[in-house]
């Protein structure tokens, strides 16, 4: 049988529950998703012609290129004037074998020639007999891939009055508002979760109080920790906009924004005696594995939850300078700034009630315990790398290699508490279990960290100004700080409250590991 409680998620016949939500990144890729169908819908409407008839695009030809998109006849007035007179002869069909005339046979031709006939020229300057077909060696040079550009005619770029190179192809913009681009990305990411050790313990019934829930023992099992935590599918969205610098495309400048939004993964158990739930540590006061008892049978009951939060996102500020610019592709430089944020929390609580007359405490007692660690990482630093384009009649092909070098700013925040309900009445007191006065508080540090990021982007062009984007992204991040590495299991059981000693464990050393996203960006990007 299977009950839900609101915010608890499912329970089983155990008493143990779990969930893992992800709704605010839902909400985000749904808003990514629906600016997506609203930019197609509103271009679609827009659109007063077809795909070849676009007059915001140009291919920017040498002359020789453009004279083939004129008049047959006016290309072949250029063709008789422009042409260099050995490339005219060259050209010109011979005369059969038996036509040619013997050496006194064309004196005679020669004088017999009425004054003032058009003379062709020889191959020593010489007069000679003028052709009667000609060829001409220019040709209409078009890419096929990309004729859709070649109908309008060359034009200057920038203010410097330079042209563009003669294999430009590329927008012809006709305002500042032409130069803008947007990109709108519904993000489906896998992170790297973060460990978390064993923190809730199960022991069979019959167990003797002395083993219940210690690891180690042969009869004990782990219910929660012990893995990775958030290792879910993560949603979020990307929204990138940028602008061109001048007419050639050679330079732009843009900006972007990446939240995977805010993933909880909960776990909760409850037990009225049996099974057996216990908090296991290492006690350094026996130094030997211990527990702390949660509930066992005729003498406590009680309940454990616990909550794992992730957050994840970005910001950039890009400029990009073309290496290699042509009409089939592109290759770009990328230098800005980087800033990026982890923030993660673990959430520990239980709460006990005990039933009979054992050992452990008089019956009718209440207690909650309640440990808290958090960690907030934060990236500032440098980005530099490439970035390749080919392009192919609608279809595009990008690829990105970006390498962040900075420092990462890392807090660690760590609490506890514990209440305690009695017949006298209602006592607070700081420390909870691993959260205890040796190492609660507020700690920061700074470490230099890198962070490589490589990405694919495969693209269609729906219209001219719309085109469809899919892709792949795979990002590291050295050097963060996750809550569940913060935590000491070594603890000193003289601290638990009301407190009765003083010791060194658990301690605070911060740890730090590795971080990587990865997954699928589907999104659309609209050119104004």
């Amino acid at each position: 049988m299977v009950a839900r409680e609101p915010g608890l998620g499912l329970m089983d016949n155990t008493g143990s529950r779990a969930s893992e939500r992800t709704m605010p990144g839902m909400f985000a890729l749904v808003i990514a998703l629906a600016a997506c169908v609203i930019l197609i819908a509103v271009d679609a409407w827009g659109q007063e012609a077809g795909w070849q008839q676009q007059p915001a695009m140009s291919r920017r030809t040498a002359p020789h290129r453009r004279a083939a998109n004129r008049d047959p006849d006016d290309r072949a007035s250029d063709d008789r004037s422009n042409v260099d007179p050995d490339v005219r002869r060259a050209s010109a069909v011979e005369p059969e074998p038996e036509q040619i005339p013997s050496p006194p046979a064309r004196a005679q031709h020669r004088d017999a020639r009425p004054a003032g006939s058009r003379e062709a020229v020889g191959d020593e300057g010489a007069r000679g007999a003028p052709a009667t077909k000609r060829t001409t060696s220019v040709e209409n040079v078009m890419s096929e891939n990309n004729s859709a550009y070649d109908s309008e005619p060359h034009r200057s770029c920038g203010n410097d009055g330079e042209d563009c190179a003669d294999d430009y192809c590329g927008p012809s913009f006709r305002s500042m508002a032409d130069r803008l681009w947007f990109r709108g990305e519904g993000l489906l990411w896998w992170t790297k979760g973060g460990h978390a050790p064993a923190l809730l313990t199960t022991s069979p019934g019959s167990t003797a109080q002395a083993q219940a829930g210690v690891l180690g023992q042969a009869n004990t099992s782990v219910l929660f920790g012990d893995t990775d935590l958030n290792t879910g599918l993560h949603a979020g969205s990307r929204m990138s906009f940028g602008m061109w610098l001048n007419d050639c495309q050679e330079s732009s400048i843009e900006f972007s924004y990446m939240i995977l939004g805010q993933n909880d993964q909960s776990f909760s158990a409850t037990s009225t005696g049996i099974p057996i739930l216990a908090r296991p540590f290492y006690n350094v006061q026996t130094g030997a594995e211990d527990s702390h008892l949660i509930a066992f049978p005729n003498t406590l009951q009680g309940n454990f939850n616990a909550t794992s939060i992730e957050n994840f996102q970005g910001a950039e500020a890009l400029w990009r300078r073309a290496l290699v610019h042509g009409c089939d592709g592109r290759i770009d430089f990328i230098a800005g700034y980087r800033f990026l944020r982890l923030s993660d929390g673990l959430d520990i609580t239980e709460s006990l009630t005990t039933t009979g007359t054992g050992t452990i405490a008089p019956a009718g007692i209440t207690e909650t315990v309640m440990d808290t660690f958090h960690t907030r990482n934060d990236f500032h630093g440098a980005d530099v790398g490439f970035s390749t384009q080919w392009r192919g009649r609608r279809w595009s092909l990008d690829s990105l290699l970006k390498l962040g070098i900075g420092q990462t700013s890392t807090q660690v925040f760590i609490n506890g508490f514990t209440t305690t309900v009695t017949n006298a009445g209602t006592s607070a007191f700081p420390g909870g279990l691993l959260a205890l006065p040796s190492n609660m508080g507020t700690f920061k540090s700074k470490q230099f960290t890198v962070v490589p990021e490589i990405g694919t982007t495969l693209g269609f062009d729906v219209t001219p100004r719309l085109k469809a984007t899919v892709g792949y992204t795979l990002m590291y991040w050295s050097g963060v700080a996750r809550p569940g590495d913060q935590i000491d299991m070594n603890v000193a059981p003289s601290q638990f409250p009301p407190a009765q000693g003083t010791n060194t464990r658990p301690a605070f050393v911060l740890h730090t590991s590795d971080f990587w996203a990865q997954g699928l960006n589907l999104g659309a990007e609209y050119r104004f």
